[in-house]
């Protein structure tokens, strides 16, 4: 890998990051889990629960692009990292598929409650659209404004799926945003011009490989849908 495929390389693993908590004590697992907890006391449907899970995921990636983009690195613009989590974007089911694959293999398990495959590239495209009206007057790249933007975003969320906007569900979300894009800057703040170097240099792109146990698969993006997303990173 040169250094900009190791870096669109790292902007798709960022889908998998989203999908965990960063808050104790569910830090570490899934999101799915922590929110269920949250959710619990209100009466709130199985469908619109799951329906507000992959909205609020959208809301984290489309803040990560934000970050990500305006973020004043040491080592120059990021701009790859962030054009590899657009690429990874264009096909999120197939993305999704692959980290189930992988975590499967691992004995775990990616939940996936809502037919994934409605969530295309148009459908992503149209709800950052509504998140960039939603963000206009509020200063991104400082963190009052992020959290201005999150508050109006997850309002917004509640209104489209049909969840009762509970002031503690949203403050809850408030901290797991701000404790994911914590995690996220302190990631973005490692990428110097040698680490870069140095992981490229020794990266290869995700390829399966036989063992005595049957296919073990390295990287990111697992699987043979997560091969074949690997490949086009590469592009």
């Amino acid at each position: 890998m040169n250094n900009e495929e190791y870096l669109r390389y790292e902007g798709a693993c960022l889908i998998e990051n989203s999908l965990s908590s960063f808050l104790a004590p569910f830090e570490g697992m899934d999101l799915r889990t922590s929110m269920s907890h949250h959710f619990s006391m209100y009466a709130v449907s199985a469908e619109a629960e799951e329906d507000f899970f992959w909205e609020y995921i959208l809301l984290r990636l489309y803040v990560s692009e934000k970050v990500i983009r305006h973020f004043k690195a040491g080592c120059g613009s990021l701009s790859a990292l962030a054009d590899g989590l657009r690429k990874g974007l264009e096909d999120l089911p197939m993305q999704l598929k692959a980290i189930a694959m992988k975590r499967e293999m691992n004995g775990s398990f990616l939940l996936f409650g809502k037919d994934v495959s409605l969530l295309t590239a148009d459908y992503i495209e149209n709800r950052f659209r509504e998140f960039e009206m939603l963000s206009e007057g509020s200063d991104l790249t400082a963190k009052e404004g992020r959290e201005s933007f999150v508050h109006k975003a997850l309002s917004h969320i509640c209104s489209l799926v049909g969840v009762k906007e509970a002031s503690d569900v949203i403050s809850y979300f408030i901290e797991e945003t701000r404790a994911f894009l914590s995690s996220l800057t302190a990631k973005l703040s490692r990428f110097t011009p040698q680490t870069i170097y140095r992981s490229a240099k020794h990266m290869t792109p995700a390829m399966p490989e036989i063992s005595g146990n049957g296919l073990l698969l390295h990287g990111c993006a697992l699987g043979t849908a997560g091969i074949i997303a690997a490949m086009l990173l590469m592009l």
